[in-house]
């Protein structure tokens, strides 16, 4: 992955970058004089960059969607305990304290619920051995809908766990274009404060303006508001 080149926080980086492009751009004919390039083209893709990266998700927006995807989990994680607790129930009437009920494995569905890859495997076999058995466990009472449900239930679970799984592995591309995005707006002040330091050599109060955050320990002057 590609390192950043800001010394900075993100959001500090982007509101240098809106200041100093105001700057360049109220001493533009100054700056294209010195080298053609840095023209008007040149600025509205360094604007064009700005507006890009305001619209990245930032990591506070991404913890936020996890705690989403987590609480989602949890309530499907509920609904399929609460299927089992109804198997478990019929499964006692049907069988008691016999083999087949201690198949399903009741005793440890608890435990098992908080592995969620594991209990989505518990949950599947459970539905398996309630249809093999189903006209027993309807016989005591239990309804098709209720065994159909164990499978409903699971298969939720297990979405829930790949959308948060996807949204894991998102964060890795996600995180390389910010970094991607954000040195390339630092370019952009990078090159302005390398001209800046030719062009107004002579003038140390303009040519502070352009110092980057890392060099402003270095300057002679900060001014906080453009000179008039």
């Amino acid at each position: 992955m590609e390192e950043r080149n800001s010394g900075i926080e993100d959001i500090a980086t982007l509101e240098q970058a809106k200041v100093k492009r105001l700057h360049v751009e109220k001493r533009l004919s100054a700056f294209t004089a010195f080298d053609p390039s840095l023209d008007n083209a040149w600025l509205t893709i360094w604007q064009n960059e700005i507006k890009a990266f305001e619209i990245k998700d930032n990591d506070e927006t991404y913890m936020d969607q996890m705690t989403i995807y987590t609480a989602e989990i949890k309530s499907e994680t509920e609904k399929c305990l609460k299927a089992l607790r109804d198997l478990r129930y019929y499964a006692g009437l049907a069988f008691g304290k016999r083999a087949r009920y201690k198949s399903f494995g009741f005793n440890r569905m608890t435990r098992v619920a908080q592995s969620t890859p594991a209990f989505l495997v518990f949950m599947k076999v459970n539905h398996r051995l309630a249809i093999s058995v189903q006209a027993q466990l309807i016989a005591k009472g239990m309804t098709a809908p209720q065994i159909d449900n164990i499978n409903t239930v699971a298969t939720a679970l297990a979405e829930a766990e790949l959308l948060q799984e996807q949204h894991k592995r998102n964060r890795l591309t996600a995180t390389e274009e910010r970094v991607e995005s954000i040195n390339r707006l630092w370019e952009f002040m990078s090159r302005a404060s390398r001209a800046a330091d030719v062009i107004f050599a002579d003038d140390e109060t303009v040519r502070a303006l352009f110092y980057l955050p890392e060099r402003t320990k270095k300057a002679k002057k900060k001014p906080e508001e453009e000179p008039e």
